[in-house]
């Protein structure tokens, strides 16, 4: 070979040596982070007009989670498991009623529901925990109560929300603004009104230094398809959605994630924010009247991790702010 070949050759070798030093496998760190606090801000703003009528209502949910590492066997390919204890929960409703405590007591604190979440290869493949919290909400005796509950917050849309804290990394090396990934579609519960099925595409825009920290941020966007309720889900309630006359879309989907990593990627979450907004027309029937109805509902999840326990918020006096 000729030596202006020799040195060609060379050239497209630390080229490809750079474009693989440029990738970064992005994982948690559970070995690291054996314990830990989640603490999560969800704001929702809903509108429902209807004959003439607007209805809103504002609500604010603050919830700390502690979450224990059980079990870590990712160095031998296997799984990793995790318990979250719900540590405190307060919920606001606007714009008058004064902060609520009442779930705080009935399911947080020294001996508050925890979930039990397997990780395998970064997927939930296992949530447990979940009957638990639907007797702590009804008593077992009360079939036709916890019927209702389960319509209203089913299993799928609380291990959505532990897919949301641990399940959103690539499966696959990537680049910071060059590649994309997407993850499997996920059920977002409505309650009477059926489901949405959320589709994310994910970015990994950048990394940067953040007090001395290397971040990778991330970024997604997504798209959402309705579903309209299912006919055990209306036989609950004492309205019933004509599936004919409902279309509700999903008008904006997309979020932010900070994760810091270490010089292999791998690490753990900073913080996280994703907002979601949904809007449409829906016809029910109420005493066998159809009623056409405008719905609009904006969500805002804010995530951030803490080292130490996070404090509770006071709840203040009725009708007064809510203090931290």
């Amino acid at each position: 070979m000729k030596p202006r070949c020799w040195m060609m050759a060379l050239a497209l070798v630390g080229l490809w040596a750079c474009a693989v030093h440029a990738q970064t496998t992005l994982k948690w760190n559970f070995k690291d982070n054996p314990k830990f606090y989640l603490e999560t801000v969800s704001t929702s703003t809903q509108s429902m007009k209807t004959v003439g009528r607007e209805l809103k209502q504002q609500m604010e949910q603050t919830a700390a989670w502690e979450i224990t590492v059980v079990k870590d066997d990712t160095a031998n390919g296997g799984p990793v498991v995790l318990t979250q204890k719900l540590l405190w929960m307060i919920v606001k409703n606007w714009p008058t009623a004064p902060p609520d405590d009442r779930y705080d007591k009935q399911l947080a604190g020294d001996k508050g529901v925890t979930f039990t979440v397997t990780l395998d290869k970064g997927k939930v493949t296992a949530f447990e925990g979940y009957k638990d919290l639907i007797d702590r909400l009804a008593p077992a005796t009360d079939e036709a109560a916890q019927k209702l509950i389960k319509a209203i917050l089913p299993e799928d849309s609380l291990k959505e929300a532990a897919v949301e804290a641990f399940s959103y990394l690539p499966d696959k090396p990537v680049k910071p603004n060059v590649d994309t990934w997407t993850l499997p579609a996920v059920e977002k519960s409505l309650g009477p009104l059926g489901s949405v099925m959320l589709s994310r595409k994910y970015s990994y825009d950048s990394q940067a230094t953040v007090d001395g920290k290397n971040v990778a941020r991330l970024s997604f966007t997504g798209t959402g398809e309705y579903k309209p309720p299912k006919p055990e889900m209306a036989a609950l309630f004492d309205f019933k959605v004509i599936k004919e006359r409902a279309n509700i879309r999903v008008e904006e989907l997309k979020g932010s994630t900070s994760f810091e990593i270490n010089d292999q990627g791998s690490g753990r979450l900073s913080k996280s924010e994703w907002s979601l907004r949904l809007k449409g027309q829906v016809t029910i029937t109420v005493g066998g009247s159809p009623l056409e109805t405008e719905a609009t509902q904006d969500l805002t999840v804010k995530t951030t991790l803490r080292e130490q326990k996070p404090d509770k918020p006071m709840t203040g006096a009725p009708g007064g702010p809510m203090e931290r």
